[in-house]
């Protein structure tokens, strides 16, 4: 493993996770060169998951797959709400962006 081994949450509140975890996903970022670094950067930015950010940058996951995690709590206030037409737009750009940026690791 690399090392992270991070505490679940509940809720929107954060809890403090471990010194060496986080210390950890650190080295992952420093280890990488700066194109790498800045899709990283974009992937936990877009996941709103440094885990899922980490995730594809290391090939375990999809960038497809990713952004479709990224997206449950969304799907879930679309199934109960119904879906807004320029949310909807603008979450696909965000999806094409992203998949695209994902071809350069």
């Amino acid at each position: 493993g690399l090392g992270i081994k991070l505490k679940p949450v509940s809720g929107i509140m954060a809890i403090t996770q471990e010194v060496e975890s986080l210390d950890a996903m650190a080295e992952q970022a420093r280890a990488l060169d700066d194109v790498d670094l800045t899709l990283l950067v974009h992937f936990i930015s877009v996941f709103g998951s440094a885990v899922l950010g980490l995730a594809v940058m290391k090939g375990a996951l999809a960038a497809s797959q990713a952004f479709d995690l990224s997206r449950l709590d969304e799907a879930y206030q679309i199934a109960q709400w119904g879906e807004d037409e320029d949310a909807k737009a603008r979450t696909a750009f965000i999806r094409d962006e992203t998949l695209a940026l994902a071809q350069l690791i």
